[in-house]
């Protein structure tokens, strides 16, 4: 691989959209902007639906998502918090689509599948040279 910052530009979006998307979600989920239920809301609705599921549950979900998208728009601990986001999505998918189809028109999984490709991408390589921390691409 040469020394083109085009793939380090490229992890630069990559990182910024996911970490932001994340995050912005996040965000309505722990203080309630945007629409949001809160983290009180969340976590009552997480354990109303699934009672299974301890009550603090909704608090590491949604704390753990604003956790992930912050760190991946910082590029700091990139790999971790790709780990996070991945974990955090796959949790959302099962817990409120995994019954449903696959389209995002018919409340399916679709944009859950797509932001945990984009997490794979940086768990795989890495936050590229534009971070905070961690390592760049491998080259």
């Amino acid at each position: 691989m040469s020394d083109s910052p085009k793939p380090s530009y490229g992890l630069l979006f990559l990182r910024l959209a996911l970490g932001g998307t994340i995050a912005m979600h996040g965000l309505s989920h722990v203080f309630g902007i945007l629409g949001g239920p809160g983290l009180a809301n969340f976590s009552a609705t997480i354990a109303q639906n699934h009672p299974k599921f301890p009550g603090w549950s909704g608090h590491a979900l949604a704390i753990t998502e604003l956790s992930a998208g912050v760190l991946l728009v910082l590029g700091m601990f990139p790999r971790l918090a790709a780990l996070a986001a991945i974990l955090v999505l796959g949790a959302f998918a099962w817990l409120g689509n995994h019954h449903r189809t696959f389209f995002d028109e018919q409340g399916g999984i679709e944009s859950y599948v797509l932001q945990g490709a984009m997490a794979v991408c940086i768990l795989t390589c890495g936050p590229g040279r534009m971070a905070l921390g961690g390592r760049k691409a491998e080259e």
